[in-house]
């Protein structure tokens, strides 16, 4: 067992002294006057002219107030429109004058060390803690406190990360927004124990080099302007400049890439910078989030002990789960004849008989992957054959690969501030043939494979976007006897994740084709692992899974095994066959949602967010992926010699048999030439109906398959991805 950190902290509320913090300070609330004025269902704000104003802007100018009036930590509840400020014990509080407020002069509220007591201890009538509030207002007070020479006196927290000076981009930072979120789900009870979520978003900071002379005073009233604190200690912090002198500031300083500015920069036809930040790079530790999370999180944790507030960096104990039944890849051999479709934007630059020569140089590169992962000594031969065909001569019987040349965000209809689409080509009326490909073809196994290299958010003219070469790949072979060189042969590509990306194209494509044939599922010739070895309990298994492909595109689907085959249903079409199915095992569809409703997030039309069950006979499992992240185990971060040595148990999948809590980590975690791009997230196993009769090691068996993230592990069982793969 191996003790792994998470992104959590741990409050112990039994063993605070709220009197270290009370003697030396004093929490003051200002109340927001007359909400019909000023707040409206937390979306719009209101002037005194009855003016309405949008939340960015509106929530930017009562932070601009704030910071002008206020040089103390401060925490705004916007929800209940109330401001909570410490202030010495030794100073008077002042009223805050807010202008277009009607009530401009607001006076202060002392609370006494009961209604203290009360936040840090009691739980609201609904059940919830209030603690979050004195959290949120800590969390202040230490960036106050980091450097008391710079007073970070603000809103948000913003810790450097790394400057982009990129060609063709707009000269921008990133930097890491450090915050609390309180976890509401195990802080209901009354357990003495309180967590909290260190949440940690990238943003982007534009760099102005002259200072904010030529800013608008208009813009100023709601824009956020900083200058970058480089001798603040062991962190680098942003640290906001006053309204009033913002115009006054020549030197270098930084404005938040914000929503309204974003939109300002697409509609001029500039590329809006990304927040693109790494969540560990081990050449660039602290350009990449988690370096930065973990110092935070020891420097946070110490602080709150030093006052009283008793705490502790969350941890729990893991052993690596080793799969015990043997997964091959899946049978890429069987599809044999595969045909390919040209619905690219530009047919012209690259003939379509070039992606032919292409694809059969892939077919020899997947062969020989495949025959070095198997080792065998039986040797399997991938006889495909690729033919160019167009839409008369397609046939449900044969997998199709569709060439194509233009990524999604390309066709984004959403509208900036001109009112224009900001996808590159929805500006030029230019529709999405591979949507309507996909919808015209619905029952065709098909999966597509997108020949043009370029990325989309580089450019802002659609004839340079779509101009590229054909794709090539050949095996490279040294000089020298056959047998000393074939371990050094290798496979070169135009582009190197084009070895990525045919792995997934073909590994779609199969699982596809083989719910298009109806294959039998328990068969062990076409390499399904776990099904057979689920048993007789297989056959009552309902399997119930939310997803997403976009915010505007969810589904619910249901999956079961008829006959030895998979048979689905789309419950967000009718949920009559899925409650028919879920009857005998007394579960309803209806008692299901309202469950989920309680529980995840909702969208505009009250459908609930990604979800996971496994429904049986006496069996109900719910997958549920927890606000919680693992950090790597290192005190010393500079000391790269420990990368390799100590850090590789995050490799893999890793469950704590106790709490049925797991993650899923990559082989590739620490590659040094490779930045890991995400955290692995914590996912959580809930009993809600066992009978100790389902083995739940076949679920890990389910994950630790490598033809679905492409030699990485699954983080739900991979057999919830054929929902995915039937819908799509």
């Amino acid at each position: 067992m191996t003790a792994i950190r998470t992104n959590h902290i741990v409050l112990h509320t039994d063993l605070f002294d709220l009197s270290q913090l009370l003697n030396h300070y004093q929490i003051v609330r200002y109340t927001i006057p007359d909400p019909n004025a000023l707040f409206e269902n937390g979306v719009v704000f209101r002037n005194e002219l009855g003016r309405l104003k949008y939340t960015d802007k509106a929530y930017a100018m009562l932070q601009n107030l704030f910071k002008e009036q206020l040089e103390r930590p401060y925490y705004y509840n916007s929800p209940n429109l109330t401001l909570l400020v410490m202030f010495d014990r030794k100073d008077q509080a002042p009223a805050l004058t807010i202008p277009f407020l009607k009530n401009e002069s607001i006076k202060p509220t002392i609370l006494s060390t009961d209604a203290v007591a009360n936040i840090a201890y009691q739980l609201t009538p609904g059940g919830y803690s209030q603690l979050h509030l004195l959290m949120k207002l800590m969390l202040a007070k230490f960036h106050f406190d980091y450097d008391r020479q710079h007073l970070m006196c603000q809103g948000k927290f913003f810790v450097f990360g790394k400057k982009v000076l990129i060609k063709k981009k707009t000269p921008h930072i990133v930097a890491l927004e450090l915050g609390l979120k309180d976890d509401y789900k195990h802080n209901r009870d009354n357990d003495p124990n309180k967590e909290y979520a260190i949440t940690f978003e990238a943003t982007c900071f534009l760099e102005y080099y002259q200072g904010f002379q030529n800013e608008k005073d208009e813009d100023i009233a709601y824009r956020y302007y900083y200058e970058l604190v480089t001798d603040s200690g062991d962190l680098k912090y942003l640290r906001q400049i006053k309204r009033g002198s913002v115009k006054a500031y020549t030197s270098q300083g930084y404005v938040e890439l914000t929503t309204p500015i974003r939109r300002k920069l697409q509609a001029s036809g500039k590329t809006a910078p990304r927040a693109d930040m790494a969540w560990f790079d081990a050449y660039h530790p602290f350009e990449s989030r988690m370096p930065i999370l973990h110092q935070f999180q020891n420097l946070f944790v110490e602080f709150l002990n030093a006052w009283g507030l008793s705490a502790s960096v969350k941890s729990g104990l893991f052993q690596q789960y080793r799969p015990q039944i043997k997964h091959s890849d899946l049978r890429l051999d069987l599809l044999n004849n595969i045909n390919l479709i040209d619905i690219r934007e530009n047919k012209k630059d690259v003939d379509a008989e070039k992606y032919v020569s292409f694809m059969n140089q892939a077919a020899s590169f997947l062969e020989d992957s495949y025959n070095k992962r198997q080792k065998s000594k039986d040797p399997r031969t991938f006889k495909y054959s690729f033919n160019l065909v167009n839409e008369t001569e397609l046939n449900k019987d044969i997998p199709t690969i569709v060439l194509y040349d233009c990524a999604k965000e390309a066709y984004e209809l959403k509208a900036g501030t001109d009112g224009l689409p900001t996808g590159l080509l929805s500006r030029f009326n230019r529709s999405d043939a591979k949507k309507a490909f996909y919808q015209k073809y619905p029952n065709l196994p098909k999966h597509t494979l997108n020949v043009n290299p370029n990325s989309v958010n580089d450019f802002t003219d659609v004839q340079r976007y779509l101009t590229y070469a054909p794709l090539t790949c050949q095996l490279i072979k040294p000089e020298g006897k056959e047998k000393e060189n074939e371990a050094k042969e290798q496979w070169k590509f135009s582009h190197a994740d084009y070895k990525h990306r045919l792995q997934v194209v073909f590994s779609e494509l199969f699982k596809k084709y083989f719910l298009a044939q109806e294959w039998p599922v328990y068969d062990k010739r076409y390499n399904l692992p776990c099904f057979p070895e689920f048993g007789s309990i297989a056959k009552d298994l309902v399997f119930v899974y939310n997803f997403q492909f976009n915010e505007d595109d969810k589904h619910r689907m249901l999956m079961h095994s008829r006959n030895g085959k998979f048979e689905f249903i789309d419950l967000t079409v009718s949920s009559q066959g899925g409650n028919k199915l879920l009857e005998p095992l007394n579960i309803s569809l209806a008692d299901l949602e309202v469950y989920c409703n309680n529980k995840y997030t909702k969208d505009k039309k009250g459908d609930f967010d990604k979800a996971a069950f496994i429904i049986g006979p006496n069996l109900c499992l719910e997958i549920e992926r927890l606000d919680e992240v693992i950090l790597y185990d290192f005190d010393t971060i500079g000391e790269q010699k420990r990368y390799g040595k100590d850090l590789v148990y995050h490799q893999y999948l890793w469950h704590n048999l106790t709490d049925d809590i797991y993650f899923v980590g990559s082989p590739d975690a620490f590659n040094r030439t490779k930045p890991q791009k995400n955290a692995f997230h914590l996912y959580k196993i809930h009993k809600h109906r066992y009978d100790g009769n389902f083995d739940l090691s076949l679920l890990y068996e389910a994950m630790s398959v490598e033809f679905v993230r492409n030699r990485q592990y699954t983080v739900l069982p991979y057999f919830f991805d054929f929902m995915r793969l039937i819908k799509e």
